[in-house]
């Protein structure tokens, strides 16, 4: 019962919506039969079978009256192989639940933990080994020197790519660097042409992304996702799936620079590599009607609680007692989680000032601007080299976006904080186009353009960019993390 000031107690009931797990914990939850099942999917009825034969198919529906009457049926010997279902679900003693329904796909491990490395490094094999763009070498290189910005320099991608990355299986990135590298693929292979197909399953699959980690998602983007999906099954199944073996020359020196040139080639046959049509490449073909569904799937992720692994990682590379090490993790946590909070300040949007520094407006170089905006000539000011507010740092060089509907993208050059809010005096460049083998909009600096001053709650989009140059070129880029609308 809850007692309320001046109001009649009443009682409030809790029940469950929804399930957020990844694919194997969410079968063995529910009472389904493995991911390597016959029928591996818990949304519909379609067999393995069927998947090979057509990426993009879609079998009958399951409800959660033919789960449970599978469920019934799961001790009748081979039943179970044929529907998928090994036993009933005990999530249904909730009467608002419904396995088949409200098990959200986890978008962290189906799209940074699954095909975001098949699709990579299938792309890698082709351009190194195949068309010999370049080398493996070269493009460690190319990761390591490329200017990846303040926003996501704590993402980067490692530079450990090696022989065994090009065979189609998963790489040696984390969830966070696979999202990163993705963005930023087509600025490291600037010189694959435009039109190769490879490059096209990237781009397609940078696309999806961008749709589905939005935090807000229109109708007409659940449309647009639903013939992206398609499409990219279509080019995944022609490229990979249904593809017959290959014969092409490869240098010696393919794997890198650092080897003598021997002058001499080699004939070689090469079978490209055997890739099935995987489980995780399917449930992306139901990730619209999850989002008509439940909303957007950012939501429901894994990626929240993958994070505590580091924290946990942290702490046992400096304890230095093994005994029992659960319990001085345990501890350990605790004592982390009771500092964060008491430094927590619980508002909704938590502002982090670096290196303030207070002065009369009227003495900040852009005062008749910030006055022109509506600030009081009298107010005390602080200039601030970065600002950190929900999480997002904000400092000069980077770009924001001023107006989501164009879009349109201005640099900041000063920030200042003025009575609980940011102000950024930013210049607007010119958004020349959306590059689709860069994922990004190419901005370009008018030498007319004037500063001018935005509040940070104003903004077309939370969060800040860095510029992205492709390798070897000048021209500078902004590549959005999602949708911008």
């Amino acid at each position: 019962m809850i007692q309320l000031t001046n109001r009649d107690p009443y009682c409030l009931r809790a029940t469950l919506t929804t399930l957020c797990a990844d694919t194997l914990a969410a079968h063995e939850i529910l009472g389904f039969l493995s991911p390597s099942a016959r029928c591996f999917c818990r949304k519909c009825m379609v067999t393995r079978a069927q998947f090979r034969a057509n990426m993009n198919v879609v079998a009958e529906r399951r409800t959660k009256e033919t789960f449970e009457a599978h469920a019934a049926q799961a001790t009748i010997p081979g039943n179970s192989t044929l529907t998928g279902v090994k036993k009933g679900c005990p999530l249904h003693l909730s009467t608002a639940f419904d396995a088949t329904k409200d098990a959200v796909f986890d978008i962290f491990h189906d799209l940074l933990e699954g095909v975001a490395h098949w699709v990579v490094s299938l792309a890698l094999r082709s351009f190194i080994l195949k068309d010999k763009y370049f080398t493996l070498s070269d493009f460690n290189g190319r990761i390591s020197a490329f200017n990846y910005g303040v926003p996501d320099i704590k993402n980067k991608p490692s530079a450990n790519f090696s022989e065994d990355s090009l065979k189609g299986s998963k790489l040696k990135q984390t969830g966070s660097q696979m999202w990163c590298l993705i963005r930023v693929f087509g600025f490291l292979v600037a010189n694959v042409p435009e039109d190769d197909k490879n490059l096209k399953l990237v781009n397609l699959l940078q696309s999806i992304l961008l749709i589905v980690f939005a935090e807000a998602i229109r109708p007409d983007d659940i449309t647009k996702l639903e013939r992206l999906i398609e499409e990219h099954h279509r080019l995944f199944q022609e490229l990979h799936v249904n593809n017959t073996v290959n014969v092409f020359d490869e240098d010696e020196n393919d794997f890198g620079a650092g080897r003598q040139q021997i002058g001499r080639r080699q004939r070689v046959m090469y079978k490209e590599v055997k890739v099935h049509a995987r489980n995780k490449l399917h449930h992306m073909t139901h990730l619209p009607e999850e989002i008509r569904d439940h909303g957007n799937l950012v939501r429901f992720w894994c990626a929240r609680y993958e994070a505590r692994h580091q924290i946990f990682s942290r702490y046992g590379s400096v304890c230095c007692n093994f005994i029992n090490i659960v319990k001085s993790m345990a501890q350990m946590h605790q004592l982390s989680s009771l500092s964060g909070l008491l430094k927590t300040s619980f508002r909704a949007e938590d502002i982090e000032l670096q290196d303030p520094l207070k002065m009369p407006l009227m003495s900040s170089d852009h005062s008749e601007i910030l006055i022109a905006s509506g600030v009081d000539p009298t107010s005390i000011v602080q200039a601030v080299q970065a600002v950190a507010i929900a999480g997002e740092t904000y400092r000069s060089g980077l770009f924001v976006v001023i107006n989501a509907s164009a879009p349109n993208f201005a640099l900041i050059q000063n920030l200042y904080f003025i009575n609980d809010k940011v102000y950024l005096v930013v210049v607007p460049w010119r958004t020349v186009s959306f590059k689709c083998r860069y994922c990004a909009y190419e901005v370009e600096c008018e030498a007319s353009t004037h500063p001018i001053v935005v509040r940070h709650d104003a903004l077309g989009q939370h969060g800040a960019l860095g510029p992205w140059n492709p390798w070897s070129k000048r021209t500078v880029y902004v590549a959005p993390r999602t949708i911008i609308f």
